[in-house]
């Protein structure tokens, strides 16, 4: 529990935190994509039932093109810390992978509730006196009321809701079919931000979440597969 805390919690939560000072949320979510990825290679060398094949080999490749036509313009302008932003963003989806194998290899047989509560509260415990020490939270003015909605959203929807959720599904499929819900963060990620936080994309932000989406897709192949009754 406390090796998930730290790999599935505590270092991808507070790399996107930084990351995203720097990068766009619609970028963000396109390098979150890379999730199902990591996923699949990591689950090829630890696990029995998520095997590589020459389809996802390719998709691999694919993904990880994507990645760098997303953040090689940066290199090339000299954004210093859009590279870095861009890197913890990918580093983040590495480690969610991480995770996603770690819980479905040594996890699987609890109660739903059991695994992200622990993991969530070792997570806090670790990191609560972190953000103490780095943040100073008591000098910063008072949240606003639309940031405590955005923060309650955050915690039970986009975190509670969802771990429990997806802890139910380690028991019935491998780690690589569940991370395929990656594929809607890149087209929402996009899509939101553009529309509610107008963001301009340039080309090259298209074209990587394609690439990123296909090699996705052909590491997963169809949303059938991988699941037992």
């Amino acid at each position: 529990f406390t090796f998930l805390a730290v790999v599935g919690v505590v270092i991808p939560f507070v790399m996107v935190g930084w990351g995203e000072q720097y990068v766009d949320s619609a970028v963000a979510s396109i390098l979150n994509g890379t999730v199902p990825i990591f996923t699949l290679v990591l689950a090829h060398f630890w696990t029995d039932d998520d095997r590589m094949t020459p389809r996802s080999v390719f998709g691999v490749l694919l993904g990880m093109g994507g990645v760098v036509l997303l953040i090689a313009p940066q290199v090339d302008e000299g954004a210093s810390f859009g590279v870095l932003g861009s890197i913890a963003c990918v580093l983040s989806a590495a480690f969610y992978g991480l995770s996603g194998v770690y819980a479905r290899k040594f996890l699987r047989g609890l109660p739903p509730l059991v695994a992200p509560t622990m993991q969530f509260t070792l997570a806090a415990l670790m990191l609560v006196p972190l953000s103490l020490a780095a943040d100073a939270p008591w000098t910063l003015a008072m949240p606003s009321l639309t940031t405590w909605g955005s923060w309650v959203g955050l915690t039970l929807v986009g975190t509670v809701a969802a771990f429990v959720i997806y802890f139910r599904m380690l028991e019935i499929a491998t780690a690589s079919y569940i991370s395929m819900v990656t594929y809607l963060v890149p087209v929402l990620g996009v899509l939101l931000g553009v529309a509610v936080l107008d963001e301009g994309l340039r080309w090259n932000a298209y074209a990587g979440c394609g690439l990123i989406l296909v090699g996705v897709f052909a590491v997963n192949g169809l949303p059938r597969r991988g699941v037992r009754g």
